[in-house]
């Protein structure tokens, strides 16, 4: 017995409202599924870009001008910051006074550069070009500095960061070559009066004239020589022998 049209009409429209009904509910669900997932990678990377540019202001504009009363929009108060030679230092205030040192030999010292630029979550890693010019006596701690020789420092650097959600870095790391440092700093002769006498190493009292912590420039490398305050507080090690220009 033939089906009428007007019931294959019928029943075509009701499996096409049924199919409707039911995409339409599965597209609802699967958009709303998503949603959350997409607004977190949108925040992420909205993040992202805040924790890179805010990178880029710390090193062309904060650290290349010499802006410390800005370095707390990028670092936080309690901040550990890890030196290429492997030391730890802690607080805002002590890693301004360790950048400060950086400029008395070198004024024009700035990084203007950042070739590569790596971000993830609360992760930064950045390669930055640094320059400057040897043109000051560089400080070697008991009343000793290195003669200016003019020469200059082009080398590259990293820095890695872990940001907070407050934006700012708690840890911060740094990274270059020492030995290539102060290659390119140091004359010839520097480098080879220094290599031909042996090191030596004696302690002083903080009260005779090392009020801080100094550094010690041996074999090509800095040797950063901390101050004991929580075991010896009036005790440090500091490098005889250092260079004569």
């Amino acid at each position: 017995m033939p089906i009428p049209t007007k019931h294959v009409v019928f029943a075509a429209a009701t499996l096409f409202a049924i199919f409707a009904c039911s995409a339409g509910g599965k597209s609802a669900s699967t958009d709303t599924a998503q949603a959350p997932q997409e607004a977190t990678l949108a925040d992420s990377a909205k993040n992202i870009a805040l924790h890179l540019n805010k990178f880029d202001t710390l090193d062309f504009d904060v650290f290349s001008n010499q802006k410390w009363d800005r370095l707390k929009e990028s670092h936080a108060a309690d901040i550990t910051v890890s030196w290429p030679d492997g030391h730890d230092t802690h607080g805002i205030e002590k890693h301004i006074e360790d950048l400060k040192a950086m400029f008395v030999p070198m004024p024009d010292l700035s990084i203007k550069e950042h070739p590569i630029k790596i971000a993830n979550g609360h992760w930064t890693a950045v390669v930055g070009h640094m320059t400057g010019t040897f043109t000051k006596p560089m400080p070697i701690g008991g009343g000793k500095t290195i003669a200016p020789t003019g020469k200059k420092v082009d080398l590259m650097m990293t820095t890695i960061g872990h940001w907070t959600d407050a934006g700012v870095m708690d840890h911060e790391w740094l990274f270059w070559d020492n030995q290539t440092y102060m290659k390119q700093l140091l004359s010839a002769r520097s480098l080879h009066a220094q290599r031909s006498r042996p090191m030596f190493w004696t302690a002083h009292s903080l009260e005779a004239s090392h009020p801080h912590a100094t550094s010690a420039w041996v074999t090509g490398s800095v040797i950063i020589c901390s101050t004991f305050r929580a075991s010896h507080p009036r005790i440090f090690l500091d490098a005889l022998g250092a260079f004569h220009s």
